[in-house]
């Protein structure tokens, strides 16, 4: 142990690796480092940051600051972050000053999710503002959408056109003909088609 105020290790295997005012009290919980975090759960991690806190079995905090965790094996970083949720398995990551952006195969991401490449979803999908389709969506559930169903036309498809593959509705397929848009892509029907 290093640090000039290491408060309290305590539990067997538990370990705290430096920083100062850290504490680790349960069997295998360790503290890598930082200021003020508080590991108390069996083999929770927090790896540094400050005023971190574990309290759910097996859960983990990498970095960062003011973050609590009670649920079990579950995941939490960024600012503020608090999952007080009693299902296990959860992961997630704030900051209400800088919100956080997550990028799959995307080392820039420009949104909350930006994904470079497919993404398959099997359940359903609720959208609460528009959703803009620039290619193939695909979801196994069902698709919700509060506001604007807004289609990008193909980059080949000549100004003033939109091109309007196959829309699926229960099993269905909504030939392109039925489909009507105004002149930003917007669809302008709502009704069921089966």
């Amino acid at each position: 142990m290093t640090g000039e105020h290491v408060i309290t290790l305590s539990g067997l295997d538990a370990a705290i690796g430096g920083g100062d005012f850290n504490q680790a009290s349960q069997h295998g919980a360790t503290v890598g480092g930082g200021h003020g975090n508080y590991s108390l759960a069996e083999r929770a991690t927090i790896a540094g940051g400050m005023r971190n806190r574990t309290e759910g079995d097996y859960s983990a905090i990498p970095g960062g600051k003011s973050n609590k965790v009670k649920s079990t094996t579950s995941l939490a970083f960024g600012e503020g972050v608090e999952i007080d949720d009693p299902d296990s398995f959860i992961v997630a990551f704030f900051c209400d000053a800088n919100p956080g952006k997550l990028g799959i195969n995307e080392p820039n991401p420009t949104e909350a999710l930006h994904v470079n490449g497919n993404a398959k979803i099997t359940a359903d999908i609720e959208i609460g503002d528009d959703a803009v389709i620039t290619n193939n969506l695909d979801v196994g559930g069902k698709v919700t959408i509060n506001d604007v169903l807004h289609l990008v036309p193909h980059p080949d498809v000549p100004t003033g056109y939109h091109s309007i593959g196959e829309i699926y509705l229960d099993n269905s397929t909504i030939p392109p003909n039925l489909v009507r848009t105004d002149s930003e892509g917007n669809l302008l029907w709502e009704k069921t088609y089966g």
